[in-house]
Protein backbone atom coordinates (compact mmCIF):
# COMPACT_ATOMS: atom_id res chain seq x y z
CA UNK A 1 0.00 0.00 0.00
CA UNK A 2 2.83 2.32 0.86
CA UNK A 3 4.50 1.56 -2.48
CA UNK A 4 1.26 2.33 -4.34
CA UNK A 5 0.87 5.66 -2.47
CA UNK A 6 4.42 6.64 -3.33
CA UNK A 7 3.79 5.97 -7.01
CA UNK A 8 0.58 7.99 -6.97
CA UNK A 9 2.27 10.91 -5.22
CA UNK A 10 5.15 10.85 -7.67
CA UNK A 11 2.68 11.16 -10.54
CA UNK A 12 0.98 14.17 -8.90
CA UNK A 13 4.35 15.84 -8.34
CA UNK A 14 5.38 15.36 -11.94
CA UNK A 15 2.07 16.75 -13.16
CA UNK A 16 2.61 19.93 -11.17
CA UNK A 17 5.88 20.53 -13.07
CA UNK A 18 8.21 23.52 -12.86
CA UNK A 19 9.94 22.40 -9.69
CA UNK A 20 6.61 21.84 -7.92
CA UNK A 21 5.76 19.00 -5.61
CA UNK A 22 3.05 18.06 -3.15
CA UNK A 23 4.90 15.29 -1.31
CA UNK A 24 5.24 15.72 2.46
CA UNK A 25 6.22 13.13 5.03
CA UNK A 26 4.69 12.45 8.40
CA UNK A 27 6.61 11.52 11.54
CA UNK A 28 6.84 7.87 10.40
CA UNK A 29 8.26 8.89 7.02
CA UNK A 30 5.04 8.05 5.18
CA UNK A 31 4.44 10.36 2.18
CA UNK A 32 1.20 12.35 2.27
CA UNK A 33 -0.46 14.77 -0.17
CA UNK A 34 0.37 18.27 1.09
CA UNK A 35 0.47 21.89 -0.03
CA UNK A 36 1.92 22.68 -3.44
CA UNK A 37 5.58 23.61 -3.08
CA UNK A 38 7.52 25.49 -5.75
CA UNK A 39 11.24 24.84 -5.62
CA UNK A 40 12.38 26.89 -8.60
CA UNK A 41 13.48 30.48 -7.83
CA UNK A 42 11.15 33.12 -9.18
CA UNK A 43 8.03 30.95 -9.03
CA UNK A 44 4.97 30.79 -6.82
CA UNK A 45 2.26 28.22 -6.13
CA UNK A 46 -1.16 28.38 -7.78
CA UNK A 47 -3.03 25.93 -5.54
CA UNK A 48 -6.35 26.13 -7.37
CA UNK A 49 -4.68 25.38 -10.68
CA UNK A 50 -2.24 22.82 -9.29
CA UNK A 51 0.75 24.46 -10.97
CA UNK A 52 3.71 26.67 -10.23
CA UNK A 53 3.70 29.98 -12.07
CA UNK A 54 6.55 32.34 -12.79
CA UNK A 55 6.63 35.55 -10.74
CA UNK A 56 6.39 37.56 -13.97
CA UNK A 57 3.38 35.65 -15.34
CA UNK A 58 0.71 38.32 -15.91
CA UNK A 59 -1.95 35.64 -16.37
CA UNK A 60 -1.27 33.99 -13.00
CA UNK A 61 -0.12 36.66 -10.57
CA UNK A 62 -0.26 37.35 -6.82
CA UNK A 63 -1.54 35.01 -4.10
CA UNK A 64 -4.72 33.95 -5.90
CA UNK A 65 -3.00 33.64 -9.31
CA UNK A 66 -5.42 35.94 -11.13
CA UNK A 67 -4.81 37.67 -14.48
CA UNK A 68 -3.47 41.22 -14.17
CA UNK A 69 -5.37 44.09 -15.76
CA UNK A 70 -4.94 47.84 -16.10
CA UNK A 71 -7.12 50.76 -17.14
CA UNK A 72 -4.17 53.11 -17.71
CA UNK A 73 -4.40 54.39 -21.30
CA UNK A 74 -1.58 53.18 -23.50
CA UNK A 75 -0.26 50.74 -20.90
CA UNK A 76 -0.24 46.95 -20.64
CA UNK A 77 -0.67 44.87 -17.51
CA UNK A 78 2.41 43.02 -16.23
CA UNK A 79 3.41 40.97 -13.19
CA UNK A 80 6.60 42.00 -11.36
CA UNK A 81 7.86 39.95 -8.40
CA UNK A 82 4.41 38.33 -8.18
CA UNK A 83 2.60 41.66 -7.95
CA UNK A 84 0.39 43.17 -10.65
CA UNK A 85 1.67 46.38 -12.21
CA UNK A 86 1.61 48.10 -15.57
CA UNK A 87 4.14 48.99 -18.22
CA UNK A 88 3.82 52.15 -20.29
CA UNK A 89 3.96 52.13 -24.05
CA UNK A 90 7.49 52.12 -25.42
CA UNK A 91 9.20 55.42 -24.74
CA UNK A 92 6.56 56.71 -22.31
CA UNK A 93 7.25 57.18 -18.60
CA UNK A 94 5.26 56.16 -15.53
CA UNK A 95 3.90 59.21 -13.75
CA UNK A 96 1.27 60.25 -11.22
CA UNK A 97 -1.44 60.34 -13.88
CA UNK A 98 -0.51 57.00 -15.47
CA UNK A 99 1.86 57.29 -18.42
CA UNK A 100 3.44 60.56 -19.55
CA UNK A 101 5.61 61.76 -22.39
CA UNK A 102 8.94 63.36 -21.57
CA UNK A 103 9.32 67.13 -21.46
CA UNK A 104 13.11 67.09 -21.09
CA UNK A 105 16.01 64.65 -20.97
CA UNK A 106 19.59 64.71 -19.67
CA UNK A 107 22.43 62.18 -19.83
CA UNK A 108 25.37 61.79 -17.45
CA UNK A 109 28.36 59.51 -17.14
CA UNK A 110 26.55 56.17 -17.38
CA UNK A 111 23.03 57.23 -16.50
CA UNK A 112 20.21 59.38 -17.82
CA UNK A 113 17.11 61.14 -16.52
CA UNK A 114 13.87 62.53 -17.93
CA UNK A 115 11.28 65.01 -16.69
CA UNK A 116 7.65 64.04 -17.32
CA UNK A 117 5.38 66.41 -19.21
CA UNK A 118 2.47 67.77 -17.21
CA UNK A 119 3.49 66.36 -13.82
CA UNK A 120 7.14 67.46 -13.55
CA UNK A 121 8.34 64.16 -12.10
CA UNK A 122 11.94 63.03 -12.52
CA UNK A 123 12.82 59.47 -13.52
CA UNK A 124 16.38 58.19 -13.89
CA UNK A 125 18.03 54.97 -15.06
CA UNK A 126 21.46 53.38 -15.53
CA UNK A 127 24.47 53.28 -13.22
CA UNK A 128 23.91 53.91 -9.52
CA UNK A 129 27.32 53.08 -8.05
CA UNK A 130 27.66 56.60 -6.61
CA UNK A 131 23.97 57.05 -5.78
CA UNK A 132 23.44 59.16 -8.91
CA UNK A 133 19.90 57.84 -9.43
CA UNK A 134 18.73 59.33 -6.13
CA UNK A 135 16.52 56.42 -5.10
CA UNK A 136 17.93 55.95 -1.59
CA UNK A 137 19.68 52.68 -2.44
CA UNK A 138 23.21 52.43 -0.98
CA UNK A 139 23.80 49.06 -2.65
CA UNK A 140 24.78 50.80 -5.88
CA UNK A 141 22.76 48.44 -8.05
CA UNK A 142 22.27 49.52 -11.65
CA UNK A 143 18.70 50.23 -12.76
CA UNK A 144 18.10 49.37 -16.43
CA UNK A 145 14.57 50.85 -16.39
CA UNK A 146 13.44 54.27 -15.10
CA UNK A 147 12.98 54.76 -11.37
CA UNK A 148 11.32 57.78 -9.78
CA UNK A 149 13.33 60.31 -7.79
CA UNK A 150 11.41 61.60 -4.75
CA UNK A 151 11.39 65.40 -4.87
CA UNK A 152 9.19 67.83 -2.91
CA UNK A 153 7.84 69.77 -5.91
CA UNK A 154 7.61 69.55 -9.70
CA UNK A 155 10.92 69.75 -11.55
CA UNK A 156 11.66 72.74 -13.80
CA UNK A 157 15.25 71.79 -14.72
CA UNK A 158 17.39 68.67 -14.30
CA UNK A 159 20.93 67.69 -15.15
CA UNK A 160 22.91 64.44 -14.95
CA UNK A 161 26.64 64.80 -14.25
CA UNK A 162 29.47 62.32 -14.35
CA UNK A 163 28.61 60.76 -10.98
CA UNK A 164 25.81 62.91 -9.59
CA UNK A 165 22.52 64.48 -10.60
CA UNK A 166 20.67 67.67 -9.68
CA UNK A 167 17.25 69.21 -10.15
CA UNK A 168 15.62 72.60 -9.71
CA UNK A 169 12.06 72.39 -8.42
CA UNK A 170 9.30 74.98 -8.55
CA UNK A 171 10.24 77.83 -6.24
CA UNK A 172 13.94 77.67 -7.18
CA UNK A 173 15.28 75.18 -4.63
CA UNK A 174 18.09 72.92 -5.87
CA UNK A 175 18.43 69.27 -4.89
CA UNK A 176 21.41 67.05 -5.71
CA UNK A 177 22.44 63.45 -5.05
CA UNK A 178 25.27 61.07 -5.87
CA UNK A 179 28.97 61.82 -5.37
CA UNK A 180 28.66 64.55 -2.77
CA UNK A 181 31.92 66.38 -3.51
CA UNK A 182 30.27 67.56 -6.72
CA UNK A 183 27.88 69.83 -4.81
CA UNK A 184 29.65 70.44 -1.48
CA UNK A 185 27.78 68.09 0.82
CA UNK A 186 29.34 66.91 4.05
CA UNK A 187 28.97 63.24 3.12
CA UNK A 188 30.96 61.17 0.63
CA UNK A 189 27.84 59.92 -1.12
CA UNK A 190 24.22 61.08 -0.97
CA UNK A 191 21.71 58.43 -2.02
CA UNK A 192 18.57 60.60 -1.87
CA UNK A 193 18.00 64.21 -2.95
CA UNK A 194 19.60 66.76 -0.63
CA UNK A 195 18.88 70.46 -0.81
CA UNK A 196 21.89 72.61 -1.80
CA UNK A 197 21.23 75.98 -0.18
CA UNK A 198 24.23 77.62 -1.88
CA UNK A 199 22.52 77.19 -5.27
CA UNK A 200 19.01 78.25 -4.27
CA UNK A 201 16.98 80.67 -6.36
CA UNK A 202 17.87 78.76 -9.52
CA UNK A 203 16.01 78.67 -12.81
CA UNK A 204 18.29 76.09 -14.47
CA UNK A 205 20.98 73.65 -13.37
CA UNK A 206 24.05 72.04 -14.97
CA UNK A 207 25.84 69.08 -13.35
CA UNK A 208 29.38 68.45 -14.57
CA UNK A 209 32.38 66.34 -13.69
CA UNK A 210 33.00 67.15 -10.03
CA UNK A 211 31.01 70.39 -9.83
CA UNK A 212 27.58 71.95 -10.36
CA UNK A 213 26.45 75.37 -11.62
CA UNK A 214 23.07 77.05 -11.30
CA UNK A 215 21.58 79.84 -13.38
CA UNK A 216 19.85 82.27 -11.02
CA UNK A 217 17.64 85.32 -11.22
CA UNK A 218 19.05 88.20 -13.23
CA UNK A 219 21.33 85.85 -15.12
CA UNK A 220 23.80 85.26 -12.30
CA UNK A 221 25.71 81.97 -12.31
CA UNK A 222 26.71 80.33 -9.05
CA UNK A 223 28.81 77.14 -8.85
CA UNK A 224 29.61 74.62 -6.13
CA UNK A 225 31.86 71.59 -5.90
CA UNK A 226 34.99 70.44 -4.11
CA UNK A 227 36.95 69.90 -7.34
CA UNK A 228 37.90 73.46 -8.10
CA UNK A 229 40.39 73.92 -10.97
CA UNK A 230 40.64 77.54 -11.98
CA UNK A 231 38.22 78.67 -9.26
CA UNK A 232 35.01 76.89 -10.27
CA UNK A 233 33.12 77.63 -7.06
CA UNK A 234 31.48 80.95 -6.31
CA UNK A 235 29.74 83.32 -8.70
CA UNK A 236 31.81 83.63 -11.90
CA UNK A 237 29.03 85.48 -13.75
CA UNK A 238 27.21 88.22 -11.85
CA UNK A 239 24.43 88.88 -14.35
CA UNK A 240 23.28 88.59 -17.92
CA UNK A 241 23.65 84.84 -18.52
CA UNK A 242 20.84 83.14 -20.42
CA UNK A 243 22.18 79.56 -20.55
CA UNK A 244 24.80 77.46 -18.76
CA UNK A 245 26.65 74.21 -19.48
CA UNK A 246 29.25 72.13 -17.65
CA UNK A 247 31.97 69.74 -18.72
CA UNK A 248 34.67 67.80 -16.92
CA UNK A 249 36.02 70.46 -14.59
CA UNK A 250 35.00 73.50 -16.62
CA UNK A 251 31.87 75.53 -17.26
CA UNK A 252 30.51 77.98 -19.82
CA UNK A 253 27.71 80.49 -19.94
CA UNK A 254 25.95 82.26 -22.77
CA UNK A 255 26.09 85.99 -21.99
CA UNK A 256 24.71 88.57 -24.42
CA UNK A 257 25.23 86.21 -27.35
CA UNK A 258 28.85 85.41 -26.40
CA UNK A 259 30.27 82.26 -24.80
CA UNK A 260 32.27 82.74 -21.60
CA UNK A 261 34.13 79.80 -20.01
CA UNK A 262 36.16 79.17 -16.86
CA UNK A 263 37.77 76.30 -14.95
CA UNK A 264 40.11 73.55 -16.16
CA UNK A 265 41.85 74.12 -19.48
CA UNK A 266 43.99 71.03 -20.06
CA UNK A 267 42.55 70.58 -23.57
CA UNK A 268 42.11 74.21 -24.58
CA UNK A 269 38.44 74.10 -23.71
CA UNK A 270 38.58 77.68 -22.45
CA UNK A 271 40.05 79.02 -25.65
CA UNK A 272 43.05 80.24 -23.64
CA UNK A 273 46.23 79.01 -21.94
CA UNK A 274 46.11 77.61 -18.41
CA UNK A 275 43.23 77.30 -15.96
CA UNK A 276 41.05 80.39 -15.81
CA UNK A 277 39.25 81.47 -12.64
CA UNK A 278 37.40 84.33 -14.32
CA UNK A 279 35.27 83.83 -17.45
CA UNK A 280 37.21 84.00 -20.73
CA UNK A 281 35.32 84.78 -23.92
CA UNK A 282 35.56 82.19 -26.69
CA UNK A 283 36.38 83.71 -30.08
CA UNK A 284 33.23 82.85 -32.00
CA UNK A 285 31.45 84.68 -34.79
CA UNK A 286 28.41 85.76 -32.82
CA UNK A 287 25.80 85.92 -31.83
CA UNK A 288 25.70 82.39 -30.40
CA UNK A 289 22.26 80.83 -29.99
CA UNK A 290 23.04 77.31 -28.68
CA UNK A 291 25.78 76.08 -26.33
CA UNK A 292 26.77 72.50 -25.45
CA UNK A 293 29.76 71.00 -23.64
CA UNK A 294 31.22 67.51 -23.71
CA UNK A 295 33.76 66.15 -21.26
CA UNK A 296 36.66 68.22 -22.59
CA UNK A 297 35.23 70.24 -25.45
CA UNK A 298 32.60 72.79 -26.30
CA UNK A 299 30.43 73.44 -29.34
CA UNK A 300 28.16 76.31 -30.26
CA UNK A 301 25.69 77.24 -32.95
CA UNK A 302 26.66 80.56 -34.48
CA UNK A 303 25.22 83.04 -36.93
CA UNK A 304 27.95 82.29 -39.48
CA UNK A 305 26.14 80.65 -42.44
CA UNK A 306 29.39 79.15 -43.78
CA UNK A 307 30.16 77.39 -40.48
CA UNK A 308 27.06 77.31 -38.29
CA UNK A 309 28.59 74.91 -35.75
CA UNK A 310 32.01 75.53 -34.27
CA UNK A 311 33.82 73.58 -31.56
CA UNK A 312 36.94 74.01 -29.41
CA UNK A 313 39.00 72.01 -26.92
CA UNK A 314 39.56 68.29 -27.41
CA UNK A 315 38.95 67.52 -31.08
CA UNK A 316 36.59 64.58 -31.03
CA UNK A 317 38.08 61.54 -32.71
CA UNK A 318 41.46 63.15 -33.36
CA UNK A 319 42.97 63.07 -29.84
CA UNK A 320 44.30 66.59 -30.35
CA UNK A 321 43.47 69.93 -28.78
CA UNK A 322 42.57 73.21 -30.41
CA UNK A 323 41.82 76.26 -28.30
CA UNK A 324 40.78 78.26 -31.37
CA UNK A 325 37.21 77.35 -32.43
CA UNK A 326 37.12 75.29 -35.61
CA UNK A 327 34.26 74.57 -37.99
CA UNK A 328 32.78 71.10 -38.28
CA UNK A 329 33.22 70.85 -42.02
CA UNK A 330 30.40 68.38 -42.53
CA UNK A 331 27.96 70.13 -40.23
CA UNK A 332 27.06 73.01 -42.51
CA UNK A 333 23.40 73.22 -41.64
CA UNK A 334 21.30 74.97 -39.06
CA UNK A 335 20.70 73.14 -35.77
CA UNK A 336 18.06 73.39 -33.07
CA UNK A 337 20.05 71.57 -30.36
CA UNK A 338 23.57 70.28 -29.69
CA UNK A 339 24.88 67.63 -27.27
CA UNK A 340 28.39 66.54 -26.32
CA UNK A 341 29.70 63.34 -24.73
CA UNK A 342 33.18 62.11 -23.90
CA UNK A 343 34.15 61.30 -27.49
CA UNK A 344 31.08 62.05 -29.58
CA UNK A 345 28.71 64.86 -30.38
CA UNK A 346 25.19 65.11 -31.80
CA UNK A 347 22.90 67.70 -33.32
CA UNK A 348 19.22 68.12 -34.04
CA UNK A 349 19.00 69.55 -37.51
CA UNK A 350 16.76 72.50 -38.23
CA UNK A 351 14.06 72.21 -39.29
CA UNK A 352 13.42 69.33 -36.90
CA UNK A 353 12.12 67.15 -39.73
CA UNK A 354 15.70 66.95 -41.03
CA UNK A 355 16.56 64.54 -38.20
CA UNK A 356 19.40 63.70 -35.81
CA UNK A 357 23.07 63.35 -36.70
CA UNK A 358 26.07 62.32 -34.57
CA UNK A 359 29.82 62.19 -35.02
CA UNK A 360 32.74 60.98 -32.93
CA UNK A 361 35.33 58.34 -32.15
CA UNK A 362 34.38 54.70 -32.67
CA UNK A 363 37.24 53.58 -30.45
CA UNK A 364 35.51 55.16 -27.47
CA UNK A 365 31.85 54.86 -28.43
CA UNK A 366 29.78 52.04 -29.90
CA UNK A 367 28.62 52.31 -33.47
CA UNK A 368 25.94 54.97 -33.80
CA UNK A 369 22.81 54.63 -35.86
CA UNK A 370 23.83 51.27 -37.30
CA UNK A 371 26.74 52.86 -39.19
CA UNK A 372 30.39 52.96 -38.17
CA UNK A 373 31.41 56.52 -37.34
CA UNK A 374 33.97 58.35 -39.41
CA UNK A 375 36.00 60.92 -37.49
CA UNK A 376 34.32 64.28 -37.86
CA UNK A 377 31.72 63.05 -40.34
CA UNK A 378 28.11 63.09 -39.12
CA UNK A 379 26.03 59.92 -39.28
CA UNK A 380 22.25 60.07 -39.52
CA UNK A 381 20.56 58.35 -36.56
CA UNK A 382 17.22 56.58 -36.99
CA UNK A 383 15.21 58.76 -34.62
CA UNK A 384 11.61 59.40 -35.67
CA UNK A 385 11.24 63.03 -36.75
CA UNK A 386 10.69 65.65 -35.61
CA UNK A 387 12.88 65.05 -32.55
CA UNK A 388 12.53 67.72 -29.87
CA UNK A 389 15.49 67.14 -27.52
CA UNK A 390 18.84 65.35 -27.37
CA UNK A 391 21.36 64.60 -24.58
CA UNK A 392 24.75 62.88 -24.68
CA UNK A 393 26.36 60.90 -21.88
CA UNK A 394 29.79 59.36 -21.63
CA UNK A 395 29.21 56.89 -24.48
CA UNK A 396 25.45 56.92 -24.90
CA UNK A 397 22.87 59.32 -26.27
CA UNK A 398 19.15 59.84 -25.66
CA UNK A 399 16.52 61.82 -27.55
CA UNK A 400 12.82 62.64 -27.46
CA UNK A 401 11.54 61.52 -30.85
CA UNK A 402 8.73 62.84 -33.02
CA UNK A 403 6.13 60.80 -31.14
CA UNK A 404 7.30 62.17 -27.78
CA UNK A 405 8.97 58.88 -26.83
CA UNK A 406 12.36 58.64 -25.11
CA UNK A 407 14.86 56.60 -27.13
CA UNK A 408 18.53 55.89 -26.41
CA UNK A 409 21.48 54.30 -28.19
CA UNK A 410 25.18 53.62 -27.69
CA UNK A 411 26.80 51.86 -24.76
CA UNK A 412 24.36 50.05 -22.49
CA UNK A 413 26.44 47.92 -20.11
CA UNK A 414 25.12 49.78 -17.03
CA UNK A 415 21.49 49.92 -18.15
CA UNK A 416 21.93 53.52 -19.35
CA UNK A 417 19.70 52.94 -22.39
CA UNK A 418 16.70 52.33 -20.10
CA UNK A 419 15.17 49.47 -22.09
CA UNK A 420 15.48 46.86 -19.33
CA UNK A 421 18.67 45.31 -20.68
CA UNK A 422 22.41 45.87 -20.25
CA UNK A 423 23.56 45.66 -23.83
CA UNK A 424 24.82 48.16 -26.40
CA UNK A 425 22.48 49.37 -29.12
CA UNK A 426 23.60 50.58 -32.54
CA UNK A 427 20.15 51.96 -33.30
CA UNK A 428 17.80 53.78 -30.92
CA UNK A 429 15.78 51.65 -28.48
CA UNK A 430 12.76 52.90 -26.59
CA UNK A 431 12.97 53.36 -22.83
CA UNK A 432 10.73 50.88 -20.98
CA UNK A 433 8.96 52.26 -17.91
CA UNK A 434 7.25 49.80 -15.58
Amino acid sequence: MTRLSTVVLAVVAAAAGGGCQRTVYDAEGVPRLGALLCADPGTHACEALGVCARDDDAQRCEADCHPCATDVPGARAICVANACAYECAAGSLKCATGCCRAAAITAGGDHACAVTAGTGELLCWGANNDGQLGIGDPSGADQPTPVKVALPAPVVSASAGTAHSCAVVEGGAVYCWGRASSFLSGAEYVFSPEEVAALSGATAIAAGGGHTCALRGGGAVRCAGAWNPGGLAGEPVASGATAIATGDGFSCALVAGAVQCWGANDHGQLGATGDVAQPATIALAGPVSILALGSDQGCAATADPTAPVRCWGLRIGLSSDLATPYALDDVRYSVSALAGGAAHGCALRAPASDGVECWGNTAASPVIGGTALVVGAPVRVAVASPASAIAAGLSHTCAIDGAGAVVCWGRGDRGQLGDGRKVDAEIPVAVVSR
